[in-house]
């Protein structure tokens, strides 16, 4: 779900490729209904994806396949023997956190605000906190579509 979200994300960026006010009027009940579930099912996200433009589904296809590879070789080059799931585990969330950090830097609404400094953590808290993150974000930018007077 949130390779998806953030594919969304970084899709509208791209002045050729925006998600239009019909787009996000079919797209956010779907987001919002996956985000309180926690979850996004395999039907969803196909019809999240059927909602895109030939182009658009080009982009987020190729994005998620650009995540994918990363992950697969900074785990090959961090994996030493006998490392164990839980461990395994923890070096996945800390990749997928430093990605998102990675991308989200330029803009100041990117950056979680309620995400601690310091102090314990629970992984599982942290990871929920930054998908909840990567779904209100896209939330947020599918009503703005909506509040938008027609062209």
């Amino acid at each position: 779900m949130v390779i998806l979200f953030q594919g969304l994300i970084q899709l509208d960026k791209q002045q050729a490729l925006v998600i239009t006010k019909t787009q996000a009027e079919a797209m956010l009940p779907v987001v919002k209904r996956n985000s309180s579930k926690g979850e996004l099912t395999a039907g969803d996200q196909q019809r999240i994806i059927a909602m895109l433009t030939t182009e658009q589904k080009k982009f987020v296809i190729e994005y998620r396949d650009r995540i994918l590879t990363r992950m697969r070789v900074m785990m090959e080059k961090k994996e030493p023997e006998g490392l164990t799931a839980e461990e395994r585990e923890r070096m996945v969330q800390e990749f997928q956190k430093k990605r998102r950090l990675e991308h989200e830097a330029g803009d100041p609404d990117m950056v979680p605000r309620d995400a601690p400094e310091s102090g314990p953590t629970l992984v599982p808290n942290a990871d929920q906190r930054r998908a909840n993150n990567v779904e209100q974000r896209l939330i947020r930018l599918l009503e703005g579509k909506l509040a938008v007077p027609p062209e």
